[in-house]
């Protein structure tokens, strides 16, 4: 995971993290 973290540029992440926080459960 901190290998595509870091693959990924962090606003990849960010949207991520909000869908994550507003459904709940982390997408995984």
């Amino acid at each position: 995971m901190a290998g595509v973290a870091a693959t990924r540029p962090p606003p990849a992440l960010a949207p991520t993290t909000g869908a994550h926080t507003a459904l709940g459960p982390p997408p995984t």
